[in-house]
């Protein structure tokens, strides 16, 4: 199964491609992307967030403010980290760092 999303529109050959496919590929186009997000500010507004499609939203909607704050930090971290060593190993692949860093 796949997803293609787009906030346009796909070309008839597009459609027809992605129904002939062996594989189950669902087109998402502009419209249904709004149909979703109202959807979705319709459940928000009435609490019924439970059965959200985008399940990470809902969670996140009902966290509290400390625990918004945690996910934040952890996020930073991990991508400062994920940095580091990206340009740490491509640094020395690459011989902008001769070795291991002298700290």
């Amino acid at each position: 199964n796949g997803l293609f999303v787009t906030t346009s529109d796909y070309s008839q050959d597009a459609r027809q491609a992605a129904d002939s496919s062996e594989y189950k590929i669902h087109l998402i186009d502009g419209e249904m992307l709004g149909k979703w997000q109202c959807q979705i500010q319709k459940k928000l507004k009435t609490g019924e967030t439970k059965h959200t499609a985008f399940l990470p939203l809902s969670l996140w909607v009902q966290s509290s403010k400390t625990e918004k704050a945690l996910i934040i930090i952890l996020l930073a971290l991990l991508t400062f980290i994920l940095t580091f060593i990206a340009v740490y190993f491509l640094g020395t692949y690459f011989g902008f760092i001769d070795g291991p860093l002298q700290l």
